[in-house]
């Protein structure tokens, strides 16, 4: 499987630039990159079940409708606390978004309607994946706050 690690770097990279681009202020940012944590983190828990000896994905939580619906519903629950609505709930959406992108990426890709998708089929646990995920996720991140005018 892809690592937390990177799919928590990319989602915060992603997140961090585009808030960026839409001039929120800093708490902001910080609170969509808690709630993009928070989508990759119920995915990846509720998402993977034990067949044998390994894990694998199941459709409850990495299809492309539903992954997605994840983020956005903890953006606007999150939303309810903080005065950012649209920008907790475009960070949710962007957080299922990358999860699942990244998942697109090995072998047992993501599940779409009636089928499974992948980009490609790298193996579960390739070290380059999930360094080259995690740095590109991480030159985002820095771009983002570097391009920033707060």
């Amino acid at each position: 499987m892809v690592k937390k690690v990177a799919h928590h770097f990319l989602s915060s990279g992603v997140i961090t630039l585009t808030l960026t681009r839409l001039n929120v202020h800093l708490y902001t940012i910080v609170a969509g990159s808690v709630v993009g944590y928070l989508t990759d983190t119920i995915i990846d828990r509720v998402g993977h079940s034990k067949v044998g000896e390994r894990l694998d994905r199941n459709s409850l939580t990495h299809s492309i409708l539903t992954a997605p619906t994840i983020g956005i519903l903890l953006g606007l629950g999150s939303s309810i606390f903080l005065n950012h609505g649209f920008a907790l709930v475009l960070a949710g959406f962007l957080a299922g978004v990358c999860h699942l992108l990244a998942d697109s990426l090995t072998e047992a890709g993501v599940f779409a309607p009636f089928s499974r998708r992948r980009l490609c089929s790298l193996p579960f646990d390739d070290w380059l994946l999930n360094l080259a995920l995690s740095m590109f996720g991480g030159l985002l991140l820095a771009y983002g706050f570097l391009a920033s005018r707060f």
